[in-house]
């Protein structure tokens, strides 16, 4: 699963809790973060750093 992030600390953590919280528990998650200027890099990192199905990219 890829999602795009820029400035959207208001909708990640539900966006990255609905995606943890599906029945399939075999996935990876990637998010790329375009140049956010809100709190979106620490959400990732944050999500990143608790679970080894996410994996974080910052341009």
């Amino acid at each position: 699963v890829i999602i795009p992030v820029y400035n959207a600390e208001k909708f990640l953590v539900e966006t990255i809790e609905s995606v943890l919280n599906q029945s399939l528990k075999e996935f990876e998650l990637i998010l790329i973060n375009d140049g956010s200027v809100d709190d979106s890099a620490s959400i990732c990192e944050e999500y990143q750093n608790n679970d080894s199905r996410i994996q974080y990219f910052s341009q």
